[in-house]
């Protein structure tokens, strides 16, 4: 690793622990707090900074440091145990492979402070929840906190304002971003269709008798454009399934545009007669049966 800082001895209290010290200096935290607040204000984040916020559920302390190691692009992940709270590291630039995990916090608080004026405070509570800060040098934020039925998380720039924003339910995922500039407002929800989740618009038709696939649902909606993902799975055969479809597209008013079949799946590409409406259609096969995936679009 190129640069490590050393955070400023406290006056009164005495020092952590030397083993999470070392951890955290390994880290690299100063450097890596101001690129992980850059992705966040460039877009890049959001999915990622979202799952985060899901960890933080089940164990605040190790999601915290895997949110560490996420915000050093010289660490890759090689191995990581929310069991144990162990997380094993590579530096990209030496080769060398290191554990490592925070074994203590004083007074439940652990706080990293980088001499760029980046800080990173981590607050554990009761009944798994935890809060986590972490302010840039020019006072950018992100604030994740996480319970046991869910988590949140909120990316503020350098006057407050908000670049976005995240709540986790159970498994459902919810993302907001403000307008900005010239990107609209947009919206990202995941989780399994219904109760809340993303759910196929109306004109799309579903595959009869499909279960989804989980975590295979996302609904992207930025200014007046709606997007989807969706998996399926049946228990009709590739052939079958892709017939089917061809049918069920063209009895929705949606014209097939190309269709293409293989020895385990094939390929629907349908639109409306305007074009402001497509859906992408793949049909395949793994161990447990036929999996279908759905993409669609629609402008107004």
């Amino acid at each position: 690793m190129d640069e490590y800082f050393q955070p400023p001895p406290p006056v009164q209290a005495p020092p952590p622990p030397q083993k999470a010290n070392k951890t955290l200096l390994y880290l690299g935290i100063g450097c890596g707090t101001l690129i992980f607040i850059g992705l966040i204000a460039g877009g890049l984040f959001a999915w990622y900074a979202t799952q985060k916020a899901m960890e933080f559920a089940d164990n605040p302390a190790y999601g915290t440091l895997r949110l560490a190691v996420a915000a050093n692009p010289d660490l890759e992940t090689v191995d990581a145990d929310a069991a144990t709270g162990k997380i094993t590291v590579r530096d990209k630039k030496t080769g060398k492979v290191e554990t490592l995990t925070i074994d203590s916090m004083q007074d439940g608080k652990l706080v990293i402070a980088g001499g760029d004026g980046s800080k990173m405070v981590f607050a554990g509570g009761e009944n798994g929840q935890g809060e986590l800060v972490i302010t840039g040098k020019n006072g950018e934020k992100l604030v994740a906190k996480g319970g046991p039925g869910g988590g949140s998380l909120v990316v503020t720039g350098q006057n407050g304002e908000v670049q976005a924003q995240a709540q986790a339910v159970g498994d459902q995922i919810r993302i907001d971003t403000p307008a900005q500039g010239d990107q609209p407002a947009g919206t990202v929800v995941m989780g399994a269709p219904g109760a809340g989740g993303p759910s196929l618009p109306q004109w799309v038709p579903p595959y009869p008798g499909a279960a989804p696939v989980e975590g295979g649902s996302v609904i992207t909606t930025s200014g007046d454009q709606t997007s989807g993902t969706f998996s399926y799975k049946s228990a009709d055969s590739p052939a079958k399934a892709l017939t089917t479809y061809a049918e069920a597209l063209a009895k929705a008013g949606l014209a097939v545009k190309t269709k293409m079949e293989t020895g385990d799946g094939g390929l629907l590409v349908a639109a409306s007669a305007d074009e402001k409406r497509q859906v992408t259609v793949t049909i395949g096969k793994d161990d447990a049966g036929t999996v279908i995936g759905l993409i669609f679009t629609a402008k107004p």
